[in-house]
């Protein structure tokens, strides 16, 4: 008997829709479909045959939603992808000009309940049993039942023992079939748990689909993806892939199972994201990577003020979907979300997004709209941890002298710290200035490490981590730490070459020159890559090919005054004694209109062996504190001063001796 209102299967062709699983599949192969576009395709297979139009499809597709026709537009081509359609020789979806869509195949619906399997399962015991049991009892139908149950076994003459055996041996069949079963119901049900439980160590979330149709609303989107990212990436149970990965595969259509090799992860997060007035709604659904299924989808709606109260929503069911174990502090931080104000939170998504960009404008331009996030939100502590690491890479990049920038980086972290001593970004923040300006290595550490211990996933302070041990010169502890972050973030340009420059600080040329060559692969033109391949070239005599990168730097930073500086260490390294001179005497004179850091200057002079100059401006990049004095324990340029005592005390008062 078949219960209406039960498991919903409909068929057409090859392709099997499953309702209740949410699936696509043709013959044993599922097949992905976003939410929307599932939605879609079911809606026109129940209504197979039947014109549906454009308006009806919106009305049952997007309810009490607003959408532009482009949504849908964009279902419909992804249905037509999934199932191998031609819009122009259909086989499924007909587009009736200017109407809507009718699907033309013949469907099947098939109707199946648990209680219809259950009851075929337990008909078919109930059979075996019967039959063992009639079979028995014509065997002992001789017998005086409570002679048998009263009288000793030896006592029994012997064809009536051998009756009464036969009949045991018939029951212990039965006992033992029952036990079979019993324990294929048990196997079965822990098959069925687990298959339905995944273990699921790893995931990626990619990059929010922005619904609004509006490209400057792409920010919205964009930080969106980075908070659920970030809220995710604080739980330990679970490896989650950054940012940086993440973003390259905006607007990119490649296949889930692609992705998740690429990645290397066992599951995908993605979604959409629509923002109207003062509401936001996420839909989200994840899927298991290998094999390919979904496992769950759910749209989540709320008010802008309570967007961290959504993003906390959307975690915790993540979160239970992969059976991820939340230690009690985890279970805490996303049990606590504040209200907070809808014009703060968008500045501050602002903020990020143009700090993501890396650029000296982009800091810039991210200062601005954290400040504004601040002024209309003085209890916001992400906006002032934005604050902070922006003017930690003014700092690092040279674009302002250290003694403007980091007590202006110190400062906004300490007030993010004062709201929210919680928060992994600021620790992270207040690492990096504590390590790079106050030369407080031990202190350094500690914020590093508490960063690491509330956010695991942190790909950014396992970075800057490595790179504070790469300045002590603990290289092997520095390599791990690097690794960590890349298995984090395993399509980062940066941490890429970084692994490439560790190398170079161990003096392994060839392995630094393979690794950086490899980045290079991946991003031609990634500047920072080039910089380091032209140091290895250096260090190797092979001047020519250094020159080469440093051009190739040169022309992707479009004359920066810190990538001139480095063809002075060239020329001096070669013996090109006056062409060296001449890029000294140009950063003098541009340092007049810009800040140069004395450090570049210094590090030309001991490669022309001029010590007493290398040392006259090591000393002024000592007085301001300049970026680049934390790497004077393991910069191969500097080995020429290594034995000068001047050296040794230099190490001593930025506590790396």
């Amino acid at each position: 008997m078949v219960h209406e209102g039960g498991e919903q299967i409909y068929r057409f062709a090859d392709f099997t829709l499953e309702v209740g699983e949410h699936r696509l599949q043709r013959g044993d192969q599922e097949i992905y479909l976003r939410p929307k576009t599932f939605e879609t395709l079911l809606y026109l297979v129940q209504r197979h045959g039947h014109l549906v139009g454009k308006d009806e499809l919106l009305d049952r597709i997007w309810a009490d939603t607003i959408v532009t026709e482009t949504a849908m537009t964009h279902c419909i081509e992804e249905v037509r992808k999934a199932l191998g359609d031609d819009a122009h020789h259909p086989r499924y979806l007909k587009t009736i000009p200017r109407l809507g869509y009718k699907f033309i195949a013949p469907v099947i619906k098939i109707n199946v309940t648990e209680e219809e399997i259950v009851e075929e399962e337990f008909t078919a015991v109930k059979v075996i049993v019967t039959e063992e049991e009639q079979e028995s009892a014509g065997e002992i139908d001789a017998f005086d039942v409570a002679t048998v149950q009263s009288a000793p076994l030896a006592s029994l003459p012997r064809r009536s023992s051998a009756r009464l055996l036969s009949y045991w041996s018939k029951v212990g069949q039965k006992i033992i079939l029952f036990a079979i079963l019993f324990l294929l119901l048990i196997f079965g049900g822990l098959y069925l748990y687990n298959h339905s439980h995944p273990d699921i160590q790893s995931l990626a979330v990619l990059p929010l689909v922005n619904l609004n149709a509006d490209p400057s609303q792409d920010y919205f989107a964009d930080g969106m993806t980075e908070a659920l990212i970030t809220a995710l990436a604080k739980i330990s149970a679970v490896r989650v892939i950054s940012r940086t990965s993440i973003m390259q595969y905006k607007g990119v259509y490649r296949s889930l199972p692609e992705i998740a090799q690429e990645l290397k992860v066992d599951a995908i997060v993605e979604g959409s994201l629509l923002y109207s007035g003062d509401k936001v709604r996420i839909t989200a659904q994840l899927i298991q990577a290998t094999p390919e299924r979904h496992l769950w989808a759910k749209s989540y709606e709320r008010k802008m003020s309570d967007i961290l109260a959504l993003q906390s929503e959307v975690t915790r069911a993540i979160a239970k979907e992969i059976n991820a174990k939340l230690t009690p502090q985890e279970q805490a931080h996303l049990s606590r979300a504040r209200q907070v104000n809808p014009e703060a939170y968008q500045a501050h998504l602002k903020g990020r997004f143009f700090w993501n960009k890396r650029t000296p404008e982009g800091f810039n331009k991210a200062i601005e709209y954290f400040n504004l996030a601040i002024s209309i939100d003085p209890g916001y502590a992400p906006a002032f941890a934005g604050l902070a690491d922006c003017y930690n890479l003014l700092s690092d990049y040279d674009v302002l002298p250290p003694k403007e920038a980091i007590p202006r980086a110190k400062a906004a972290v300490e007030k993010a710290l004062a709201i929210d001593s919680t928060l992994a970004e600021a620790h992270a923040s207040l690492g990096f200035a504590l390590a790079r300006y106050d030369w407080d290595w031990i202190g350094a550490e500690r914020e590093l490490q508490r960063a690491i211990e509330l956010q695991p996933n942190y790909a950014i302070a396992h970075h800057w981590y490595a790179l504070q041990l790469t300045m002590m010169g603990r290289f092997h502890e520095a390599m791990a730490e690097i690794n960590k972050a890349q298995n984090l973030d395993p399509l980062s340009l940066i941490i890429d070459t970084n692994i490439g420059w560790l190398h170079f600080f161990e003096r392994d040329y060839d392995l630094a020159q393979e690794r950086l060559h490899r980045t290079l692969e991946m991003d031609p033109n990634f500047m920072s890559a080039h910089v380091k391949l032209g140091w290895v070239y250096e260090q190797q005599g092979s001047y020519e090919q250094a020159n080469a990168q440093f051009n190739n730097a040169l022309a992707l930073s479009g004359d920066e005054a810190n990538v001139i500086a480095l063809f002075g260490n060239s020329y001096a390294l070669s013996g090109k004694k006056v062409e060296a001179m001449k890029i000294i005497n140009q950063l003098i004179a541009q340092s007049k209109q810009r800040y140069i850091s004395p450090y570049w200057i210094a590090m030309i002079y001991a490669c022309l062996g001029e010590k007493d100059n290398a040392f006259k401006w090591l000393n002024k990049a000592f007085e301001e504190h300049s970026s680049g004095m934390v790497w004077l324990k393991v910069e191969p340029k500097l080995d020429r001063l290594r034995s000068d005592p001047r050296f040794s005390e230099l190490l001593r008062v930025i506590g790396l001796q």
